[in-house]
């Protein structure tokens, strides 16, 4: 019940993936699929974290985003308010509009105290510490870019089998010849076979 928003969360993982990554750029396909969050909505979510000043936005085949400072010197509480605003937390726990000092609700008090302290560990909170979280959480999936050789622990695929097909590599050991597969051959039908001296098949004899 009491957690940061659906944007807070969206704006989290992706500067996490940011960290995780340590890129100079990294594109939104790659921030979509860390997230599981809808493309346009994460990329005005991007934006505001742009505007804010704790990431950088490039257009253009070579561009993405990156983070402006190190993911150490970037609190989650930074994060937060960058989307959500300086007020995220509810001022009122029981939701009540008009929850003051003077026009306390019975939870005033202890949720006062509280919402101090949450937003003291969200300010001690770094990225770095949520982007090793993640590491230890999951595996992090290997991004192929056009043209770049795999990496130190990116996995091998073995070459699909190619077992009688004759492709370059094969045993030709293995290798069987393939017969030929078309119209069936004609039997060759002796021309001498049935005729006479002239070479011409007997007809019926007229009666």
């Amino acid at each position: 019940m009491l957690s940061i928003g659906r944007t807070a969360s969206y704006a989290v993982s992706a500067l996490s993936r940011l960290a995780e990554l340590d890129q100079d750029w990294v594109l939104l396909p790659d921030l979509v699929a860390a997230t599981d969050a809808p493309a346009p909505y994460l990329s005005k979510i991007l934006n505001n974290l742009a505007r804010a000043g704790l990431i950088r936005a490039k257009r253009g085949y070579k561009g993405g985003y990156a983070l402006v400072r190190p993911a150490g010197n970037l609190s989650v509480r930074e994060i937060i308010e960058a989307v959500e605003g300086p007020d995220s937390l509810c001022e009122c726990l029981l939701g009540r509009e008009f929850c003051t000092d003077e026009r306390a609700c019975p939870a005033h008090e202890f949720w006062k105290t509280e919402r101090a302290r949450i937003r003291e560990l969200l300010e001690s909170l770094t990225l770095e510490s949520v982007a090793r979280f993640e590491l230890r959480r999951k595996p992090l999936p290997v991004i192929f870019r056009p043209g770049s050789a795999p990496g130190p622990g990116t996995p091998q695929t073995s070459p699909r089998s190619t077992r009688g097909n004759g492709r370059r590599g094969d045993n030709p050991l293995s290798l069987k010849k393939k017969r030929k597969v078309g119209r069936p051959r004609k039997k060759k039908v002796d021309s001498h076979v049935g005729t006479n001296r002239k070479g011409r098949r007997p007809g019926r004899a007229r009666p």
